[in-house]
């Protein structure tokens, strides 16, 4: 199993239009969570994510 590392931005603009904006940058919008830690709104390149979804097992470590 391969590590992929992806380079993730935090975002202030939330809702439906922002998150079309995002994708017409070619970026994906999410939000991280965690147990204990409040949610953190994302946008993460298309194209890598893409390519790390390709791969048929892969550990995702995002980068903040």
């Amino acid at each position: 199993m391969s590590e992929i590392k992806i380079k993730a931005e935090t975002r202030t603009e939330f809702g439906k239009g922002a998150a079309r904006r995002i994708r017409r940058e070619s970026k994906v919008p999410a939000v991280l969570y965690g147990h204990g830690i409040d949610p953190i709104h994302v946008t993460l390149p298309g194209h890598d994510l893409m390519l790390a979804l390709k791969q048929p097992n892969a550990l995702l470590s995002v980068d903040v």
